[in-house]
């Protein structure tokens, strides 16, 4: 395999990612296979960690299909990481309160960011954009 081979295959960069990542985080990434998509919608559970939101809320602001959106939340839930409570015969999804499971969470959204940066200063540079600039 040439050097960089490894560019050309998903399943080798997201197991290059993992390399960096503790053992929860990469249990959390192995797991969250499960949902349809990517994990965007865990992602804006994390960045809003102390609200809790409706269905509908949730699918406006990550721009996804209610359907959809009902589904990855079942199956968030499901992995206990997401909470569901009722209220008035309304259904509010948030973050898990679980602190262990919101630290994987928090620690793989910052593995991404870390690896959507370097991506970004990779383009740049292959542009021939000076690097000083990022």
């Amino acid at each position: 395999m040439s050097k960089f081979q490894w560019l050309d295959d998903e399943q080798l960069i997201q197991e290059r990612m993992l390399e960096e990542a503790e053992t929860p985080v990469h249990n959390l990434f192995e797991r969250l296979r499960a949902v349809d998509g990517d994990i965007s919608l865990l992602r804006f559970l994390a960045s809003h960690a102390n609200t809790q939101r409706t269905i509908d809320d949730i699918a406006f602001f990550v721009k996804r299909p209610v359907n959809v959106v009902r589904r990855n939340l079942g199956t968030l839930v499901d992995l206990g990481l997401a909470r569901c409570t009722h209220a008035v015969g309304i259904r509010f999804f948030g973050l898990t309160e679980d602190p262990e499971k919101q630290a994987a969470v928090h620690d793989l959204c910052t593995l991404q960011d870390i690896w959507s940066a370097r991506l970004k200063r990779m383009e740049s540079a292959i542009k021939g954009h000076s690097l000083r600039h990022l």
